[in-house]
């Protein structure tokens, strides 16, 4: 995460577009969404096979 900060805030700049903004903020922006993204996704996993560990352990408790 400290690389795209580090390649947010350098002063260089790939393709100007419309409005001043630059493609590399664009681009920048995507793929941090996209490792945001992952990242819930991996955690959500995480979850379900926690969960799914301790269910069968629960139900032979109740019988």
């Amino acid at each position: 995460m400290v690389v795209p900060h580090m390649s947010w805030n350098a002063p260089f700049s790939i393709m100007p577009l419309l409005l001043g903004i630059d493609l590399k903020h664009v681009l920048l922006g995507i793929l941090e969404w996209m490792i945001c993204f992952r990242l819930i996704q991996m955690g959500l996993r995480q979850l379900n096979e926690a969960r799914q560990q301790t269910l069968p352990a629960t139900e032979n408790e109740e019988r």
